[in-house]
């Protein structure tokens, strides 16, 4: 899982991702996509509607924000935050590596 650092949005954010045109608010970061298990940088929802009902949310990296309308709410607790999520892939890529071990009888 290679995969460069990247400098988290704060959750309410409002940005436009490539090949959508509907504005989406950050609800979520470092988060597992329930269907496939894959682990996005963000979950967002459309601004202004928000979420409305489950299914709402949509999926995607950093790379594929275009355009960063508004900035969220960032405070010292926001800030050390980020730094946690900065570690968050090398912990998991560490667990999908033991995931992949063999185990071995005693």
């Amino acid at each position: 899982m290679e995969k460069k650092a990247v400098s988290y949005l704060p959750n309410g954010s409002v940005v436009i991702i490539e090949n959508n045109k509907n504005r989406m608010m950050i609800c979520g970061r470092m988060v597992r996509e329930p269907e496939s298990g894959e682990i996005y940088d963000y979950m967002g929802c459309r601004y202004p509607q928000g979420c409305q009902r489950i299914g709402d949310c949509i999926f995607f990296n950093h790379s594929q924000i275009e355009i960063v309308f508004f900035l969220g709410f960032q405070d010292m607790e926001e800030l050390m935050y980020r730094e946690v999520l900065q570690m968050l892939p090398e912990e998991i890529e560490a667990g999908e590596d033991r995931e992949g071990e063999e185990q071995t009888a005693e």
